[in-house]
């Protein structure tokens, strides 16, 4: 089913409540937030022996347009979705009796050389059609981090990414976590940050 790629080329590119990295007023307190559209990208997954397919994933989060160097940044909200191809929808009700299906998100952002862990759970989703595509949303965060050298970085998107189906219990499927990389090619800047000294 290694065809399945392509026939899930098409990102369901569908907005998300909250279009990430939007500016928003802050208090002195708070560091302004960077102005950026949702970063509508792709990965591609294998269960090796099983199954490669390609995993459209649009994230939206918002992220300090400006901090200053060596202090640390809190957890930022982070929202997703997915749209998990119809041959591993149609797997998943065939071979694990799965009703609907969800899933966990985990992966490593990066910024310059500093590392900004990222998570998200995905909520499961009915299968009303095992035969196709399924739109999953869900939320997360970032870790905290801390740039410790002033200047501008770009903030790009994990090169790998773990992706954990789970049925309509919450509970991880029987194929555990799938392994996935940035789609050569695909969008990987998720924002700018402008570390001050």
């Amino acid at each position: 089913m290694k065809n399945v790629s392509r026939a899930v080329a098409l990102v369901a590119a569908t907005a998300l409540s909250a279009a990430g990295l939007v500016g928003t007023a802050t208090t002195s307190a708070n560091a302004a937030v960077a102005a950026q559209a949702p970063v509508v990208t792709s990965y591609t997954c294998a269960v090796p022996g099983f199954i490669e397919f390609a995993l459209p994933v649009s994230v939206s989060t918002a992220l300090p347009a400006t901090v200053k160097a060596g202090k640390s940044v809190p957890a930022k909200a982070v929202k997703y979705q997915v749209t998990v191809p119809a041959a591993v929808v149609g797997t998943a009700a065939a071979l694990l009796g799965a009703t609907a299906l969800g899933g966990d998100l985990a992966g490593d952002a990066t910024a310059g050389k500093t590392t900004i862990g990222l998570t998200g759970k995905l909520a499961p989703a009915e299968i009303v059609d095992p035969a196709a595509d399924l739109v999953l949303t869900g939320k997360g965060k970032t870790a905290k981090f801390t740039i410790a050298k002033a200047g501008s970085y770009v903030v790009k998107a994990p090169k790998t990414l773990s992706f954990t189906p789970v049925d309509q219990t919450g509970k991880a499927t029987v194929i555990g976590a799938i392994s996935c990389s940035l789609t050569p090619g695909a969008a990987s800047k998720l924002a700018t940050i402008k570390v001050t000294k």
